[in-house]
C-alpha cells in the first residue's frame, strides 16, 4: 500500500472516530434531558455501552495467476510442515531432525524471492488486518479481541498481499452475559467449513481393531 493511501486511510479513521465521539456526547446529552440531570454518570454511560466498530478498508489480494498460485501452494505446504515439525520452542521434534532441513530449504527459497509467510496466533484483532476470521469464540476473561488460531497463514510477495489469512479469534464477555446471545456485531461461534487438506485423523484405534 502506498504511502499516499495510508494516509488517506488513516484520516478517515481519525474523522469516523470524532464523529462516533461526537455521537456518543450527542446521546449522553439527550438521555439527560429525558432522565433528569439527577441520573448518576456511571448510569448514563452504562445505557451507551453498545460498542462502535470503525470497519477499516481490507486489503486487496492481488490478481492469482500461474506464478502466485504455485507460490501459495509451496508456501502454504511449507507452512503446515514447519507447524507439524517444530516443537513449542521452535526446535525440529526428534523424529524430524533430517527431513526438517529440507523445509528449510525450501522456507530459505521462499525468502530469496521474497515471499514471505505470517502466523497470527496471540496477536490483537484489528478491522483492517489482511485476515478472514472464520470463528469467534466467546471468552470469559479475555481483555482484547486476539486471534488465538491461525488456520491458513498471510502470504506476502515482497508488499504484495498474496493470501488472506483464515483464524479463529476471541471476543471479551463477562461473566453476566455468558448465557445471552451473540451480540449483533459478533456471530456465534463456528465451525470451520472444511478440515485443513492432509490433515491426520489422530483418534487412537479402538480395541479389538
Amino acid at each position: 500500500m502506498s504511502k499516499a493511501k495510508m494516509k488517506e486511510m488513516n484520516r478517515r479513521l481519525k474523522n469516523a472516530r470524532r464523529e462516533a465521539q461526537r455521537e456518543r456526547k450527542k446521546n449522553e446529552a439527550i438521555l439527560l434531558g429525558v432522565m433528569g440531570s439527577n441520573i448518576p454518570s456511571v448510569t448514563i454511560k452504562g445505557l451507551l455501552t453498545q460498542r462502535v466498530v470503525v470497519q477499516q478498508p481490507k486489503e486487496a489480494v492481488i490478481p492469482e495467476n500461474e506464478t502466485t498460485r504455485f507460490i501459495k501452494k509451496i508456501a502454504n505446504n511449507v507452512w503446515k510442515l514447519r507447524n507439524k515439525m517444530l516443537d513449542e520452542d521452535g526446535n525440529p521434534k526428534d523424529h524430524f531432525d533430517r527431513v526438517y532441513r529440507f523445509v528449510e530449504a525450501l522456507d530459505d527459497a521462499l525468502k530469496e524471492i521474497d515471499v514471505s509467510i505470517k502466523s497470527h496466533d496471540g496477536e490483537a484483532y484489528d478491522t483492517g488486518m489482511a485476515v478472514n476470521v472464520v470463528a469467534w469464540e466467546k471468552r470469559e476473561g479475555a481483555t482484547r479481541e486476539e486471534i488465538i488460531e491461525t488456520i491458513k497463514p498471510t502470504i506476502r510477495l515482497g508488499d504484495r498481499l498474496l493470501q488472506w489469512a483464515d483464524v479463529i479469534a476471541v471476543t471479551p464477555v463477562s461473566p453476566e452475559s455468558t448465557s445471552e446471545k451473540a451480540s449483533p456485531d459478533r456471530p456465534e461461534p463456528t465451525e470451520p467449513d472444511a478440515p485443513l487438506q492432509g490433515a491426520t485423523n489422530l483418534e487412537e484405534p479402538k480395541k479389538g481393531e
